[in-house]
């Protein structure tokens, strides 16, 4: 919402009565002057379903009110005018806004009135879908019970900062293995993560994770020798419930793991039932070389570039030598293999051989994966198209009978599915759902970048924005998460962050397409043109960074013929292509025939995502989830 605060007296009345009519209103109150109360304003109008400009002779002079009448318009926003008095508008003004609906109040009176500009907010917002509340889906608890708790990463005592991956390692591991436990409430990897490095109280990590306690720790290692303290607090008093301090070898960190598990149990008094018939903390091998190995190719990995990739099967590859029954290393060897070619950085070629070679050897070991057989028979088969209804029926008939073989992943399938079918919004909540309940898989399949990027696609900017920045703290080698989160800076209008996040970059990324895309939202065309002249130029690219400037600055047939060469299977198409362009741009692309063919050689067309949505409704009893077309969220 948006007046001249001259009008206050006005448009507090309208405010209440909206709100009191169930209308989710922001307005600028509250906010100090200043870059944090222009980047806060910025980000409410791009993330706003309808901009409402209260018009007045005062208003039509701010400064303020004009700015951001015209970023609605670079963020093609939808905008409703209602003049709260006789004004005469500045010719931009009126050319700008004459395609817009107005209510002219004084036109009405004022039962009427209200119910006019009632009614046109209704017809210009999307639909509300009711929350459903059903047996067996818990709500989300609002108070910290006293058997929660969340693990930060320890801090690295070391006068080596390489050794960063060994705190986050440990504590990844005790998570994984706590996450287990029936009745206790962990705080997830990436939530607590995210606070890494902020020398934060016990009481204020417990209010940001909702949790009662708190477990932290540091490491210092030298050589083969490693000195480990760590500490249990409890958040309402912020006094340590215990803490130790271990010496030993780099040997000892699986039983140190497991120590301080144990005690974590004891010390909340939870039950551990049949998870304590075996250990709470596996971490693949007892190899201490194989899982130093392996905590570095993750390292590597996180930062998702071409070079990480190729270390990381370095490090893998070494795990796997010194350990070959370390199974969890063999997937994450796959993984990496796989996440490069879905995104164009190897081919098919190059990819096929390395990873058949790895799934067969970790079929020769006893660890489980954290997806399911079929989609890694889809991922090694060059001959099989990835069949999504297959898939969709598969995963469908998997949450209908609670199969428990698939650890959850069929929520993910399922939501790989509806974005393959263009139903993105349902296919955030599968996703979410997923991550949710199956934390100790979510953390090993690669679904937080998916999601991450789907918030993205959904213009959910301030949820996206604390999703990178959450990786970003966690691994600040992960630099293409830098790389996306300056892209939503530039996107929302906050300019001046996105700058500091574009400068950290060029240190890796001397120039990147984040760099173009600042410029393209800064309204530097002439430049932005210049930029995309050197990326066009370049191999061994990200295909989309060829394909989201040539969008966005109209050359459509060109961007086309760079997406068909892509060869994105539909999914990553649906969630990827879309979401660095506008609204009308996302429409001449999805409206495309050539994007219409590519669809349609995968089966995809409104027959099949109407009956997909149906069928996905009839699990609603179970999941508590329902699906919608993306037009009416």
């Amino acid at each position: 919402m948006s007046y001249a605060h001259d009008d206050a007296e006005l448009v507090y009345p309208e405010i209440s009565r909206l709100r009191d009519e169930g209308f989710n209103i922001w307005y600028d109150e509250g906010i100090s002057p200043g870059a944090t109360w222009r980047d806060e304003v910025a980000l409410a109008l791009t993330q706003c379903s309808v901009f409402l400009y209260f018009m007045s002779p005062k208003s039509v002079t701010s400064s303020n009110c004009q700015n951001e009448v015209n970023f609605c318009l670079s963020r093609e926003r939808k905008i409703l005018s209602v003049h709260l008095a006789s004004t005469k508008l500045p010719i931009g003004l009126e050319l700008s806004l004459s395609a817009m609906q107005a209510i002219i109040r004084s036109d009405h009176e004022p039962s009427t009135y209200n119910a006019k500009l009632s009614e046109a907010l209704k017809e210009l917002l999307p639909t509300i879908l009711e929350p459903v509340s059903l047996p067996g889906i818990e709500a989300k608890t609002t108070e910290a019970t006293g058997k929660s708790i969340g693990i930060l990463p320890f801090d690295n005592r070391s006068a080596d900062s390489a050794n960063e991956y060994l705190c986050e390692g440990i504590a990844e591991e005790l998570i994984i293995g706590l996450t287990k436990i029936e009745g206790l409430k962990v705080a997830s990897q990436l939530s607590s993560f995210g606070l890494k490095g902020q020398g934060l109280e016990p009481g204020v990590i417990g209010a940001k994770l909702n949790v009662a306690n708190v477990l932290t720790g540091s490491i210092q290692k030298s050589g083969e020798r490693v000195r480990i303290a760590v500490t249990l607090s409890e958040v309402k008093t912020s006094s340590a419930i215990w803490s130790e301090r271990y010496d030993g070898t780099l040997e000892d960190v699986f039983e140190l793991q497991e120590d301080v598990a144990r005690k974590v149990i004891d010390a909340l008094q939870v039950e551990l039932g049949s998870a304590g018939d075996g250990p709470l903390v596996d971490t693949g091998t007892r190899s201490a070389g194989a899982y130093q190995s392996f905590l570095l190719g993750k390292q590597e990995f996180e930062k998702m570039t071409r070079a990480g990739y190729l270390l990381a099967h370095e490090h893998f590859a070494d795990a796997t030598n010194l350990d070959p029954t370390f199974g969890r290393a063999y997937w994450f060897a796959f993984v990496s293999w796989t996440w490069p070619r879905n995104n164009g950085l190897v081919t098919q070629e190059e990819f096929f051989p390395p990873a058949n070679a790895i799934v067969e050897k970790m079929k020769q070991t006893t660890f489980e994966p954290p997806m399911s057989g079929v989609w890694i028979e889809r991922a090694l088969d060059p001959a099989l198209v990835p069949d999504q209804r297959t898939l969709a029926d598969e995963a469908i008939n998997k949450i209908r009978v609670r199969d428990q073989e698939w650890h959850g992943s069929e929520y993910m399938h399922l939501g790989n599915s509806l974005i393959a079918a263009g139903l993105l919004n349902g296919a955030h909540d599968y996703l979410d759902r997923y991550i949710q309940q199956s934390a100790v898989f979510a953390e090993d399949s690669g679904v937080r970048g998916m999601y991450g990027n789907l918030l993205f696609t959904l213009g959910r900017f301030e949820k996206a924005i604390e999703h990178f920045s959450n990786v970003y703290t966690t691994d600040p080698s992960a630099i293409m998460s830098l790389g996306t989160r300056a892209m939503l800076y530039s996107r929302t209008g906050q300019y001046a962050k996105a700058e500091v996040d574009l400068k950290e970059l060029a240190k890796t990324f001397p120039r990147n397409f984040a760099q173009f895309y600042h410029l393209y939202w800064r309204r530097e065309l002439d430049a932005a043109k210049g930029y995309f002249e050197w990326l066009d130029g370049q191999r061994n690219i990200n295909p989309l960074f060829k394909i989201w400037p040539c969008f966005l600055l109209g050359d459509i047939e060109k961007g086309m013929g760079y997406l068909e060469d892509a060869g994105f299977n539909v999914a990553a198409m649906r969630a990827l292509v879309p979401y660095a362009l506008t609204p009308s741009i996302q429409r001449q692309v999805t409206s495309h025939p050539k994007y219409m063919a590519i669809l349609a050689s995968h089966g995809m067309d409104d027959a099949w995502r109407d009956e997909l949505m149906s069928r996905v409704n009839e699990l609603e009893p179970i999941t508590g989830i329902r699906v919608s077309l993306d037009e009416d969220y």
